[in-house]
């Protein structure tokens, strides 16, 4: 049934775009464009954020490539079952992080980072469902 609301060309797209912006954020938020404390707000200290802002950025570029690959956007020998399970366990990330959002007292995770990283975890998982 997902297959006939979006096609995986789309899925991955959109996952790419909202990857993307992610990692822009994340880069704005190291700069200081965006106050740490909304993102991170049981951390006090500017300088325990940087590698938590760089693990998420590696994090969100290892993502964009597994999407990659998967999409043949970038030509690679790896097996699809080993990217499906990639995506698959991407997915269950994002679930686990967009739960974790909805949690956070911040306003800023309920209301754009929740529903942003959960319907990543949908177009993840439409993209593994593709052979």
């Amino acid at each position: 049934m997902i297959r006939k609301i979006i096609s995986s060309q789309k899925a991955a797209n959109l996952v790419l775009v909202f990857t993307g912006l992610l990692i822009v954020f994340h880069l704005l938020v190291i700069i200081g464009v965006f106050p740490f404390h909304q993102l991170w707000t049981e951390l006090a200290d500017p300088a325990a954020v940087l590698p938590l802002e760089l693990i998420t950025i590696v994090a969100n570029l290892s993502f964009g490539l597994i999407v990659l690959i998967k999409m043949k956007y970038l030509e690679r020998g790896e097996s699809s079952v080993v990217l499906n399970i990639g995506m698959y366990l991407v997915a269950l990330i994002l679930i686990t992080r967009t739960a974790i959002k909805f949690m956070s007292p911040a306003i800023v995770d309920h209301f754009v980072l929740a529903p942003v990283l959960l319907l990543m975890a949908l177009l993840t998982i439409r993209l593994a469902i593709e052979h």
